[in-house]
């Protein structure tokens, strides 16, 4: 994790994802979250020492796996997303709209099948807030 300023941080190690977090007075907010649950896991424990207040907004930056899959895996936050991002999951039911089954394959192939096999039975959970342009 590399501070980018006095509360902004990034993650560019994660297999297929990069993501942030900021820290504000009411706690760590998210933007994206990494794919695999082993990723989502060691981020929210690099986040956890960073406010009192834990973990309790993840934003999505799009609908597409890179962005969102992990949100089945980062715990108990406010997720915050784009409007086509809603429609994408809430209209899929949290089933794929996204084609997670690269990363299963993916993983499989590196042999860690039970790691994909949670990918792929994640339901992703639609965003409770959502915008449209601003």
């Amino acid at each position: 994790m590399r501070r980018l300023g006095e509360r902004l941080y990034a993650e560019t190690g994660f297999q297929w994802a990069n993501v942030g977090a900021a820290v504000s007075e009411e706690g760590v907010l998210l933007v994206d979250c990494p794919v695999r649950p082993s990723d989502s896991l060691r981020w929210r424990e690099g986040l956890r020492p960073l406010s009192p207040k834990g973990i309790r907004y993840l934003i999505a930056t799009d609908y597409h796996g890179d962005h969102t899959t992990g949100a089945a895996f980062v715990g108990d936050v406010t997720f915050i997303a784009p409007q086509r991002v809603y429609e994408k999951i809430a209209g899929a039911g949290g089933k794929d709209p996204f084609s997670k089954q690269i990363f299963v394959e993916t993983l499989k192939d590196q042999g860690h099948a039970e790691e994909a096999a949670e990918i792929e039975a994640a339901i992703v959970p639609p965003p409770q807030i959502c915008f449209d342009e601003t």
